[in-house]
């Protein structure tokens, strides 16, 4: 709705990922890297008279994690290194949530990708929000979670490495209406600033403070720009 109500000029301005472009609102099912995403949808989304500006380094993708400590004991910080542990016989137990674990774009196809196989007994299928308790908790070994959670700071988990870059890229970035920084050119420069600012750590660090430590988006929000000189 909230991309619709752009389209049709009553939202000037949002954050957008990527990915959701080019794959919901584009159909565009071909594996791009993260440049060639971005280059994708800012070219077909001008003609429905919104411009991408500068993309953040934020990339609220899938990503598997574990918890700190065990991802440094095993030697596991990327997903090559995950599959050669599992390759080397480790026994290891994964939590996903059930949309993953079916998609045509999901477990299996991660699985062809690396180059390694898990059996079915070391697969838990629950809820996103329990797997991450599940985790936390010891009760699998590796979890899927979107990679500016905020629990992952919270959890003291270890983003593995996408090293095959097999997940799409869904780099957040700033969408305005072509007629609207007509009427404000500056908005492009104020936003692609605060882009500049935003990556994975930070934005699950922000996260984080909202949905674990329950301060207001507000304050969190104020705090931040604050800090980075662009109030």
């Amino acid at each position: 709705m909230l991309r619709q109500a752009q389209e049709n000029g009553q939202i000037d301005l949002y954050w957008e990922y990527t990915g959701t472009s080019l794959i919901t609102y584009n159909g565009i099912s071909e594996r791009l890297d993260p440049e060639q995403t971005y280059a994708t949808v800012k070219e077909l989304d001008a003609e429905k008279g919104l411009v991408w500006l500068a993309p953040s380094a934020a990339n609220n993708t899938y990503a598997l994690a574990m918890r700190i400590g065990e991802a440094e004991e095993r030697n596991i910080q990327t997903l090559s290194d995950l599959a050669a542990a599992v390759n080397s016989g480790e026994e290891l137990s994964f939590g996903l949530n059930a949309e993953f674990y079916a998609r045509d774009d999901g477990w299996r196809p991660l699985l062809e990708a690396y180059d390694f196989q898990v059996g079915r007994r070391d697969v838990s299928r629950m809820d996103s929000g329990l797997v991450y308790q599940a985790l936390r908790d010891g009760q699998v070994n590796v979890g899927l979670v979107f990679a500016t959670d905020g629990r992952i700071p919270a959890f003291h988990f270890q983003v593995l490495e996408d090293d095959r870059d097999f997940f799409p890229s869904y780099a957040l970035t700033p969408v305005v209406r072509q007629q609207t920084l007509d009427a404000f050119p500056d908005l492009a420069e104020q936003m692609n600033a605060l882009s500049s600012h935003l990556d994975d750590d930070t934005m699950a660090e922000l996260n984080a403070r909202v949905d674990v430590r329950r301060e207001t988006v507000e304050t969190v929000a104020h705090q931040f720009l604050s800090e980075q000189g662009l109030l």
